[in-house]
């Protein structure tokens, strides 16, 4: 399994290529009792929000754990639930689900940006 060549499928961005997703978030997307994690800033979720989902904001400026351990209330009791972070592109919910990792959550996925869960759920 070779690294995907995302700079292929985004000429138009630069740099988007240094961002990436994992593979199979999208069929994490369809488990019935996946989480979906919006890393994103509350001024981005009020203008594209996600209704589905957690909001946990974990901003790069912070440390990402900081604010995931400071909001662990709010995560799934169970540490293997499916877990699908995502941000407006990829790289906040790229640090967050690395630091999920971390904190124990055995089944967590970065979907990468909001517009292509959104596109990918169910209506």
């Amino acid at each position: 399994h070779g690294m995907v060549n995302l700079a292929a499928d985004v000429p138009t961005a630069p740099f988007q290529a240094s961002i990436s997703w994992d593979e199979g978030w999208k069929e994490l997307l369809q488990e019935e009792n996946r989480v979906l994690l919006d890393v994103r800033n509350p001024d981005e979720v009020s203008a594209k929000p996600v209704p589905a989902a957690l909001t946990i904001p974990v901003p790069m400026t912070r440390d990402a754990e900081e604010c995931l351990v400071a909001a662990a209330a709010q995560l799934p009791a169970d540490k293997n639930a499916p877990i699908l972070v995502f941000c407006a592109v990829g790289g906040r919910s790229a640090r967050a689900a690395k630091c999920l990792r971390t904190m124990g959550f055995g089944n967590v996925k970065n979907a990468g940006g909001r517009d292509e869960v959104v596109a990918c759920l169910r209506p």
